[in-house]
């Protein structure tokens, strides 16, 4: 100040040169400003990759991003857009009104120039929006485009510069390109992170959540909300492995992804739909009653009759559901999906469309799954009993032989049903060990009658997965063989329910064990469907009326009109008739007066351990059949 006032004090006419401090100060002043925001514009592009490499998240780094560009652009309008692999935009921001003047999708015809430029775009306003002046300069806003590797990934604008200046100069050009450079690889590993997190969640055919993604729901349901009036829907489509056999694994995906389209036009905006793999299918919905879900398991029944279209072939694959409420006891999603399966798998076992979970139809208890590994070690350890009841001749009086029944004593338990362990064997594969085990013992205890002269038979029942098995004639030919007893001497019971199974194969299996020599007796005959049209072709010898029919012999007229013509049918037909379940005498004189072959039950005499029944024969007043000693000339 004295340096500048000091000239004029001097002379007047030096006042003049007061100015030229003033002037270079301002400059260096103006300067030192330029240079200072020119810095911290550098500081702040140096840290715009930093503030958003914080996330993986794709729109909270557009978010922040845009926020970020704006600041350090001086924008007060812009707008930043993310592009999916076929142009749609799947993430944007927007900030003033930079909305209005974003392309609407990659493919916008107006703004494929931009696209093409790879750098800064100078845009004009004009008709009330941003428009590409090409081959002029203007100031109004700035775009770039987001590229990496060749792809346009975004498109970044910035637009209306506030501020000491009211429109972009060239540093802002770098700058702008400079961000979207940074910005590129940010967005790419969102992207790709978020096609993992998709990937991960969603079934990569039809596009809908996995199973886990569809627990994880449900988890989160159970815990964060009502669930009153809650179910899960398990689908499976029935006969599916066919469609793949028989066109091919490409038609099954095509009918996988057309049978999900179809369900989901079906289902309310708050139903989740999930496909597990393969052919199974699960719903998560929210129903006031159960008659609601019955009526929309109704629905996707009746859809799925619909046939599916596929080019010049139609395709119809039906479903069994099976329907599981949500109970005030579940605290995941396993329990409630375990029920729902259990459900499913009955609809499908009986063919009913669909089936609401009961206790009744549960197998699959802790109790249960516990008698399993029971078993398993009372098989290891050789603790299943055979014991065996006498079958009578009622004409003669005489003991025909015996039937082995398999009993199991349980250490805590006690005496195990067994319907109860037999089913489990059957569902878990073991019941081909157990009836091994029944004629092991059966065919050893039959060699020792006629090492005691008796001239008894023995018969063993078989499961339907006995005769699915091709070897088990094989098996049975060895343990005669072992055992050193004819094949004339055993019977092999079969079920008319086990004809239903895989005909075919229990077709073969029962011809090979005629030709190995054994009987064949046809069981429970009258409980199942295919008798009538099976018995012609079928080598048994023997019929056995199902006890059913037998209890209520003297109380029911039309079940004795059944035992009647069952009796009359086998005779017709050359087979023996037996019944089982006689529990008096009354009922066992009435069967000798139809003219029924053979008797069993509690009436004559209860299922008897080996040595027991020994001591049966010893003291029993039915006439037992000796075996001749060979040039002595007595008669059997």
């Amino acid at each position: 100040g004295i340096s500048s006032v000091a000239p004029a004090l001097v002379r007047p006419e030096l006042s003049v040169l007061t100015f030229v401090p003033i002037i270079a100060v301002w400059v260096l002043l103006q300067r030192h400003g330029h240079l200072s925001q020119r810095f911290r514009d550098l500081k702040s592009l140096h840290g715009f990759s930093h503030a958003i490499g914080g996330s993986l998240d794709l729109d909270e780094i557009v978010e922040l991003a845009l926020e970020r560009a704006t600041d350090l652009l001086r924008a007060e309008s812009g707008g930043l857009q993310v592009y999916g692999h076929d142009g749609v935009i799947i993430a944007s921001a927007h900030v003033g009104e930079g909305r209005a003047w974003m392309p609407t999708d990659r493919d916008d015809p107006e703004w494929q120039q931009v696209f093409e430029s790879r750098s800064a775009v100078w845009l004009s306003r004009a008709a009330g929006r941003l428009q590409l002046v090409p081959g002029q300069r203007r100031d109004d806003a700035l775009v770039v485009p987001i590229v990496d590797g060749g792809e346009v990934l975004g498109l970044l604008l910035v637009a209306d510069r506030g501020g000491a200046a009211d429109s972009f100069a060239e540093s802002d050009e770098s700058s702008i390109e400079t961000l979207a450079s940074q910005l590129s690889t940010h967005v790419r590993k969102a992207i790709m992170h978020g096609e993992m997190e998709h990937a991960a969640l969603h079934d990569p055919l039809t596009g809908d959540f996995n199973r886990p993604a569809f627990e994880q729901f449900v988890n989160d349901e159970l815990v964060g909300t009502d669930c009153t009036g809650t179910a899960v829907l398990m689908l499976d489509l029935d006969k599916f492995k066919e469609v793949n056999d028989t066109l091919g694994h490409h038609v099954g995906d095509r009918v996988l992804v057309q049978f999900a389209r179809r369900i989901r036009t079906i289902l309310g905006p708050d139903d989740l739909f999930a496909r597990f793999g393969g052919d199974e299918f699960a719903l998560f919905v929210r129903r006031p009653a159960m008659s609601d879900l019955r009526i929309l398991a109704d629905q996707i029944l009746t859809a799925s009759y619909e046939p599916l279209h596929l080019d010049d072939l139609d395709v119809v694959v039906t479903t069994s559901i099976g329907i599981a409420a949500v109970s005030d006891d579940d605290r995941d999603a396993a329990s409630v999906l375990r029920r729902a399966d259990i459900a499913m798998y009955s609809a499908k076992n009986q063919h009913a469309g669909f089936e609401v979970y009961r206790e009744e139809i549960d197998r699959r208890t802790p109790e249960r799954l516990s008698l399993l590994g029971d078993l398993r070690d009372a098989i290891e350890l050789g603790d299943l009993q055979v014991h065996f009841q006498p079958k009578i001749d009622l004409a003669t009086s005489t003991v025909r032989g015996a039937e082995a029944l398999v009993r199991w004593h349980h250490p805590s338990r006690g005496w195990v049903s067994p319907d109860d362990f037999i089913a489990v064997a059957e569902e878990t594969g073991l019941i081909k060990r157990v009836t091994d085990q029944v004629l092991a013992r059966a065919l050893e205890t039959a060699r020792r009658w006629h090492l005691d002269r008796h001239h008894l038979r023995v018969a063993v029942n078989l499961s339907t997965h006995d005769l699915l098995d091709e070897l088990l004639a094989e098996r049975i030919a060895r343990m005669l063989e072992r055992h050193h007893v004819s094949p004339s001497t055993l019977t092999l019971e079969i079920t008319e329910s086990s004809l239903l199974a895989d005909t075919p194969r229990t077709m073969t299996t029962i011809e090979r064990l005629r030709r190995l020599g054994v009987q064949l007796s046809l069981d429970d005959f009258g409980t199942g469907y295919s008798s009538l049209s099976y018995l012609r072709r079928l080598p048994v010898t023997e019929l056995k009326v199902d006890r059913s029919f037998v209890s209520n012999l003297l109380l029911d007229k039309q079940d004795e009109v059944i035992v009647r013509s069952t009796i009359d049918l086998g005779h017709n037909l050359g087979l023996d008739v037996v019944a089982e379940g006689i529990e008096s005498s009354p009922v066992l004189d009435r069967l000798t007066e139809l003219g029924c072959d053979i008797g069993q039950g509690y009436g004559i005499s209860r299922p008897l351990p080996a040595d027991l029944f020994d001591a049966w024969l010893q003291t029993t007043d039915y006439h037992i059949p000796r075996i001749p000693v060979p040039g002595s000339g007595v008669p059997a």
